[in-house]
């Protein structure tokens, strides 16, 4: 609780050869991804690149919606899953693309020529698709590659060296994925974290996963206005707020005060919540689908606070 960051390993990162889990295993982090993408969308915010309300149809104009109302949707929607863009890994037929790497047209043409679940602004429906496209926003505006700009203006200047898209930072760390823990524990299926994009593809280590949230929360990623953009509750047109920021949750846990997401793939979850009343910040990553790190996060929490 005093900006010191202590690390607990427990477990096999691969239990066929029975590596034991360490500081330095690299795993998925899936959702946990989407404050990466956020903060890297109010970076562009602060540098007069983006406004929170430039809408799909001037920056993404070559993705045509069946549903004209998706090109009025606004980035802070995106930001909020409040677009009512349905997602798209929940379009049926998705299951069948997740083996291998697929195109940004492969991934959004199931989505692009549904109707939207409710007009923009007045929902929120959590959307994988909202983030995806922030990606491609941030790839628009900036002319690089959206792995690249994480990595070049979030994860280099905070030394976060065991932080990259999946792919690019395992170098024999990674650890195995099971979908069931046990005594034989069953490999997860074949999945190509390159289709999370900026939706879920980073991977990390949980020491590294604390250091973001204190570089975030301090203002040394974005400034202290930016941050406490991303933390304030949502509000619909109507009025009425939802606890969720710019890819952040925002919902109490356990009656305390809390900033976190949480994320998974089959074979791995991820969970990284921070309580500022009580200066603590829990980061927990798994690599069975039988271990909720969100679960996990609270059980911590409930001991320590």
């Amino acid at each position: 609780m005093d900006g010191q960051i202590v690390v607990r390993n427990y477990g096999q990162a691969d239990a066929r050869p029975r590596l034991p889990v360490t500081a330095t295993t690299i795993f998925p982090i899936a959702s946990v991804t989407k404050q990466f993408t956020a903060a890297a969308i109010m970076q562009l915010v602060e540098r007069h690149k983006l406004r929170l309300s430039d809408q799909l149809a001037t920056l993404l104009p070559s993705v045509r919606w069946a549903d004209p109302r998706a090109d009025s949707v606004t980035v802070r929607q995106l930001l909020t899953h409040t677009s009512g863009i349905p997602g798209y890994t929940s379009v049926p037929g998705f299951g069948r693309l997740q083996s291998r790497p697929q195109s940004p047209a492969t991934i959004l043409k199931p989505v692009t020529r549904l109707p939207l679940k409710f007009a923009p602004g007045t929902q929120a429906a959590y959307s994988n698709t909202g983030y995806y496209l922030l990606g491609l926003i941030i790839e628009r505006v900036t002319g690089v590659r959206y792995d690249d700009d994480v990595r070049q203006q979030l994860l280099l200047p905070l030394g976060m060296s065991d932080t990259a898209a999946c792919p690019q930072v395992a170098g024999g760390r990674q650890a195995r994925l099971y979908t069931t823990g046990g005594r034989f524990p069953n490999a997860a299926p074949p999945i190509s974290l390159a289709n999370a994009y900026a939706a879920g593809d980073l991977c990390s280590t949980a020491a590294d996963l604390l250091r973001w949230q204190q570089a975030l929360s301090s203002g040394r990623v974005v400034t202290p206005a930016s941050y406490r953009e991303m933390v304030t509750p949502l509000r619909l047109l109507d009025g009425h707020r939802i606890a969720y920021g710019f890819g952040l949750d925002l919902d109490p846990i356990d009656g305390y005060a809390a900033v976190s997401h949480e994320g998974g793939f089959p074979g791995a979850t991820s969970d990284l919540t921070w309580y500022p009343h009580n200066g603590l910040a829990i980061a927990v990553l798994s690599n069975s689908s039988a271990i909720a790190a969100w679960t996990v996060s609270a059980q911590i929490a409930a001991r320590l606070l």
